[in-house]
């Protein structure tokens, strides 16, 4: 969604899953409606290869900040992730969070030209360009106004 790589994040969750599980109290995966539903099954058989007795838990997302107004993770995406889940492999995977809290998919149909790996990063990328994102495709750490970025200073209008 940032345009930064996952690689780093992924290494050090092998790490972890195979060399620190004493450590370890859960994978948490935040489920985004429309968004990032279809990087669960491949974050799953990544966590399941490392070992299947990791803990996954899935977090329900709630409207907040510049996804103020999209809707929350329904209860039935929250156990399809589950099914998913151990369909990888996974024996102790679960969901956490309030679920189906109502709201709407805010697309600006056209604002986006630019391609995105996914339907769903693009959805992401129309949602910061109407917050006041101008790199596209998303990129924020090579981004010459990161560390001014107008997304930091959002300031919601409906509170969660």
């Amino acid at each position: 969604m940032t345009g930064a790589s996952s690689k780093p994040v992924l290494r050090n969750a092998e790490y972890i899953g195979r060399h620190a599980k004493d450590k370890l109290w859960e994978f948490r995966i935040l489920v985004i409606p429309r968004i990032n539903e279809e990087e669960i099954r491949p974050l799953t058989e990544f966590i399941a290869h490392i070992d299947p007795s990791l803990p996954v838990c899935f977090l329900a997302f709630r409207p907040n900040f510049v996804l103020e107004n999209h809707p929350g993770a329904s209860r039935a995406l929250m156990d399809e992730c589950v099914k998913v889940a151990k369909d990888a492999g996974l024996v102790n995977a679960y969901w956490s969070g309030n679920a189906g809290i109502p709201g709407m998919v805010t697309k600006r149909e056209g604002e986006i030209k630019e391609r995105y790996s996914s339907e769903g990063a693009q959805l992401a990328g129309s949602y910061a360009l109407y917050a006041g994102c101008h790199t596209h495709p998303r990129g924020c750490s090579t981004c010459v106004s990161n560390q001014a970025c107008r997304i930091k200073k959002y300031i919601p209008k409906m509170l969660t």
